[in-house]
This record gives structure tokens, sequence and C-alpha cells, in this order.
């Protein structure tokens, strides 16, 4: 005996569900008695509703909606673009419905789309740095936001170009600062992933190549059409690229070596007055790191952290399943074919006839069946190309088939502590990940040490060094060589997208004894009549399976710096840098010839060095009047980067398969190597503030 109000209340406790309604359409002269148990919730709600006007439907996120009969509430869809005060739009912005769970949040436009219950009329716009801001859609269907920063963000003092800090309201141009924990939070891989959806204006492209990749990363969109787009990266004051190498494979680059854990802070420099002090080098912004260091505490503080992470290819490119393989969508033979010619792939017939038993049969000796332009699948039954029977079917999932779980482990511990003049901090991470690619795995190890010491009242020492070794095998193959015997360049995408029908069965094929000639080694060849091993594009996992690709990177940087408190209001900085790179690149293939004969081996080594010294002479602020004050620095600095690579390839195959060194190469091996770049950078600077 309890008021609909009561009843809706308990059925939301008890059902686990969310309930929207008016009360002013609740009927105020009725009570509710009821009894039930093990009873669909949704059945339990009808019954209350008996005997009433009143309905309920169920939205696509779980709200049951409950309106009168003839006025059931509608959504309208709002959208519209939250911008900043200066008219940069803001990605991740929350939006939420006031009074409901029901929510959005901008894409990297700073666009966004919401279905809203006409009985609900405010939108509460939210976002890190900014103020809350709630706006009444007073039924438009277009609502645009502009954000007004925290006032307590014009009082934060935030790194800038050539590591100076400055009060963020003193700055003349955009920098936005983002916290190292919330970017360890992330539990990227990726250094610069991590920054995601963290700053307004800033777009980031992942790699197709997966989670180890290379990531692509522009501030306010592209500046130019002929050169790279990309900021430059300072890590402690040391220079970092973040261009990618050539090549199909995605090795990763130099920002690789990096680990989100030891980020003190990321300053985002944005427009070219912001990165002047750069020169050329950082027309496209600057992305400055500010690395941990030690603090004062009681003994040697600890830091420890685990993760494991599962990745799971759950969904791939839309497909239909409806045709299969061939090209003229019938099961004629060839003798019904007056244009059929022996060795013409694309324009001839599926299914030819057995002439002996009369039984279609999958003919694997002129690749026919590939394509998707074959007869309808009514799961007829057919001899497939290995000669047993088959249904003629779709596999829907043959696509996600190709691909394996993957997984990544990390873990980290830092030991950090200080003194009364020295401070200390040793971080050591070990990250372990498996790609959803065949037979793709990365190892690395990341070590840094970063300790400061007051060498006197007026004298301070700041040194840092860090090293890092990578191990990364058979990332996914991006490149595309439809003609070649690795068929389609490895590329999946390409193979199932455009060679293999949807009867392909990835895992029946993609078996050793299958892609593999048990009579003549190599990959089996279906235009060969003693072949016994019958099986399409069996190239294709033959090189999947038995081609390593490997790089093997090793990182050194290293910085020290001199500071030196020369008056009250002066303070003069000498500081050196230095960033060296050694990559091995192996390209490991086994011969798909009689006997394993072919394959080739591939040794390239590269380096890239580069130092960095400037000295730097720096105001603090000077009281020139009451109300008006002086800062700057003048400074000078001396940049050089040389990059270079030795290669050889073997040529016209191995002489022993399966032994890879330069010289099992049957003819002379291939050898080149040189200079890629040799630059120089000599820079005179100041800047003054009043």
């Amino acid at each position: 005996n309890v008021k609909f109000k009561r009843a809706f209340s308990i059925l939301e406790q008890k059902g686990n569900i969310r309930l929207l309604y008016s009360e002013e359409n609740l009927p105020s002269d009725k009570s509710i008695t009821l009894s039930v148990k093990d009873t669909p919730v949704m059945d339990v709600l009808g019954m209350i509703l008996k005997d009433t006007e009143l309905n309920f439907r169920v939205l696509d996120n779980g709200l049951v909606v409950i309106s009168p009969q003839n006025n059931e509430v509608k959504d309208i869809v709002v959208t519209g673009v939250v911008r900043d005060v200066s008219g940069e739009t803001l990605p991740g912005v929350s939006i939420k419905l006031k009074g409901t769970t029901i929510g959005a949040t901008t894409d990297m436009n700073g666009k966004y789309t919401i279905n809203v219950p006409d009985n609900v009329s405010v939108l509460v716009f939210t976002y890190i740095g900014f103020n809350t801001q709630e706006v009444s859609i007073n039924g438009r269907s277009t609502v645009n936001v502009t954000l007004q920063a925290a006032n307590t963000a014009l009082n934060e003092v935030v790194v800038t170009a050539l590591g100076m800090s400055k009060e963020k309201k003193s700055l003349g141009f955009s920098v936005t600062e983002v916290k190292g924990s919330e970017l360890a939070a992330t539990q990227q891989l990726n250094p610069v992933n991590t920054l995601m959806g963290k700053v307004a204006g800033v777009q980031i492209d992942q790699s197709a190549s997966g989670p180890f990749g290379n990531s692509r990363i522009v501030i306010r969109g592209n500046s130019t059409l002929s050169q790279n787009n990309q900021p430059i990266f300072v890590i402690d004051g040391v220079i970092v690229d973040n261009e990618s190498v050539a090549g199909g494979r995605d090795f990763a680059n130099d920002l690789s070596n990096l680990n989100s854990e030891n980020f003190e802070s990321v300053s985002i420099l944005k427009g070219s007055s912001a990165a002047a002090l750069y020169g050329s080098r950082a027309i496209n912004g600057v992305v400055l790191i500010t690395t941990k260091k030690g603090s004062k505490a009681n003994g040697i503080g600890v830091d420890f952290s685990q993760n494991f992470m599962v990745y799971d290819p759950y969904k791939g490119p839309e497909f239909q399943n409806e045709y299969g393989g061939g090209s003229v969508g019938a099961f004629f033979t060839d003798a019904r074919d007056p244009n059929y010619q022996p060795n013409q792939m694309w324009t001839t017939k599926v299914f030819p006839i057995n002439p002996i038993t009369k039984e279609p049969y999958i003919d694997p000796a002129v690749n026919r069946e590939n394509e998707n332009w074959g007869p309808r699948f009514a799961n007829q039954r057919v001899r497939n190309y290995d000669g047993t029977w088959t249904e003629y079917k779709a596999v829907p999932n043959n696509y996600l088939d190709a691909f394996q779980n993957g997984t990544l482990g990390t873990t980290s511990v830092a030991f950090s502590g200080a003194g009364d003049k020295t401070t200390y901090r040793f971080a050591a991470t070990h990250d372990d990940q498996t790609g959803i690619a065949v037979a793709n795995k990365m190892k690395r190890n990341n070590f840094n040490l970063r300790i400061t010491h007051k060498l006197a009242d007026w004298l301070s020492t700041d040194v840092s060094g860090g090293y890092t070794t990578s191990d990364n095998t058979n990332p996914q193959n991006l490149a595309w060589a439809p003609y070649t015997n690795t068929f389609a360049g490895d590329n999946w995408g390409i193979a199932y997208t455009w060679m293999f029908p949807r009867n392909y069965d990835t895992k029946y094929w993609n078996q050793q004894s299958r892609y593999t000639s048990q009579l003549f080694g190599g990959s089996p060849r279906g235009t060969n009549p003693l072949e016994t091993n019958k099986v399409m594009a069996p190239e294709f996992w033959f090189n999947m399976n038995n081609t390593v690709a490997t790089m093997d990177s090793r990182n050194f940087m290293g910085r020290f710096a001199l500071n030196a408190k020369l008056t009250k209001w002066a303070n003069f900085t000498v500081e050196g840098n230095m960033n060296n790179n050694y990559d091995k690149y192996e390209n490991k293939a086994l011969g798909q010839f009689t006997d394993f004969s072919g394959g080739s081996y591939t040794l390239n080594q590269s380096k890239k060095e580069s130092n960095f010294i400037k000295g730097i002479l720096s105001f603090n602020t000077i009281k020139i009047a009451k109300d008006l004050g002086f800062s700057g620095f003048a400074g000078a600095e001396m940049y050089n980067s040389i990059s270079s690579f030795t290669q050889g390839n073997t040529s016209g195959g191995l002489m022993v398969p399966g032994n890879y060194f330069i010289t099992n190469s049957v003819n002379s091996p291939l050898v080149t190597g040189g200079v890629n770049y040799n630059k120089k950078i000599n820079s005179v600077y100041a800047s003054a503030d009043f």
C-alpha cells in the first residue's frame, strides 16, 4: 500500500534499473499493493502501471522513461562545438544531461552529439582546467559553448622554452602543462599516446602497426604541405626526433626510448612565438618534458608498480558474407565457357567439373578462387583445394581468426631520496609486450638516473642519464606488394579485403603442414601436377611464419648542467647533453621454392649521435618602477648531429637455406652505406619581459 513514487524507488533499488519520470504525471489518488518473486523487472513495472494512463520505454543507454500514453517522451538530437576563449576546439570535454547519467564527450575537433529527452533542459560541460558550465537547451538542436579557464590556472608556474619557469599569467602565448602522474595512469607504451585527449588543439594519430608503433602528433593542424608537421620533443634539454623510419614495417622511433613513468610534467608550447627560441626546428611547436628528481624524505623512498593488460582483437572490416570466391557467380564448367583461357586468373569461371567423378571442385591451379565474385553461398557440397569435401559457405570471422590476443606487462621500480645538499632518483622499467599479429613481440628495458648537488651556496649541478634497450620483432607489415611472392606484402588487410574469399578458413589453412610442401619443401605450388599439398595462396602464411624481422635498439641520453647564482637577480647556466642511438635491423626470410631454396638476409646497422652545449645568462624580475619590472635572458648554443648507416643484402637467394649471414649469398652480396646527414646549428638568442 505505497504511492507510485515509493514503488518506483523500490523497483530501482531491487531491480537495478534507472527510471525517468515526472511526478506531476503520477496518479495521486492511487496506491500500489504488489507481491512478486523471481519476476523480470520489466514485467513488474508493467504490473505497477496497469490500469494507469502511463507507458514506459527503454532507451539505448538503459534508461527507462515513464510518460503519459498520449504524450510519450521523445529524444531530440543536440549537436555542437566546444571551444576555449581563444577559439581553440576542446577534445574530450564531458557533456552530461543535468539530473541524469546520460552523457557524451567531444571528439578531436571539439564536436559532440547527444540524445536529449524533451523533459531534460540543461547540459553540463566539464573539462580539466576549465570552469564547469551549465547551458539551457531551450528547444535548440545546436548548442555551441565557450568554456572559461579556471582562475587558479592563471597563477600556475609552467615550464617554457629552454626550460625556463614562468608564471602562466605573464605569458604572451599558449602553454598547456600536463602532470606526469596523469600520463603514467594511461599505461601507454608510446609516450606520445599518453597525451591523447589531454591537450586542446593537439591531434594524435596512432600507427596501424600496433600499440608500440609510431604515432603522429600535430599541434593546431598542419602548417606546411611539403615538410614534417610534427613538433620537436625536448627532454630535460635534450632534443629527440619523432620522425618515422622508412620501410614497410614500423619499428617505432627515438621516442619509444622514453618512459612516461619518469615524467614530472609535460608542457605543450603552441605557436611560433612560443617556440621561437628553438629556431626553425620548432616551427610546428614544442613538447617539453621535465623528468622527476629526488625529493626530501626520511630515508629512501621506493615506488613500485606492476601492470598487465590484454588486447583482444574484437572487430575488423565489415565484409559481405553472401558470395564466395571466383569471378562470374555461377557453377559453370570450363567446357561451357567458350572464352576460357587456362592462364586467365580474373575472368574464368569457378568450380570446374571433374570429368571422371562429375563432381565440382575448387581449382587451385590458376587461382580462380580469389576475390569474391563467385556463386551465392548455399552450403553446396564441393571438393576443397586439398581434395577434401567441404560446404561452400562463408567463414564470417576468418579475418579476426588471423590475429591473436596481445598482452602488455610493465614492471617499474624507483628509488629516491635527498640530503641537505643532494637529491637523487634512480628508476628502472621493464616492458614485455606481445602484439595481436603473428610472432609480433617487444621487450624494453629503461634505466634513468638523476642527481642534483649543491656545491656551494651559489653553485649547483644537475646530472642525468638514461639507457634504454629495445628488442622489437615482426611488427605488422604495412606495405602492399600483391604480385610478389610475399603475397600482398604480408599485409593482412589487403589480403583479406582483396584476395582471400569469404569461404577461406583461416584456422584450417594457417597450419605448417598445409602451407609447407611435404614433398618438395618450400611453399606448395598448385601449378605442379605432382604437388600433393594443394593450398590456396600458401605463400602468404609460409612467408608470414618463416620470416623474422627484428630491430635491436640501444639509446643513451646524458646531461650535465652547472648553475651559478651570480647575484640575487642574475644566474648563469652552462649545459651540455648528448643523445646517441644505435640500431641493428635484420630480416631473415626462408626460401619458398623447392628444398627451401631462395630466401634472403638483410643486415642494417645505423647510428645517430647528437651533442649540444649552451650557456645562458638569466635575470630574475628587477623592479624598475613601482608597477614595472624586468626579467629576461640571453644565451648561445651549439648543436651537432650526424646519422650514418651500413647495409648488406644477399642476392639470388641463400646457398644454404636457413643460414642467415651475408656471405651465404648465392650471388655477390650487395653492400651500401654512408652518411644520411650531418647537421650543425649555432644559435644566439635573447628575451625580455616587462
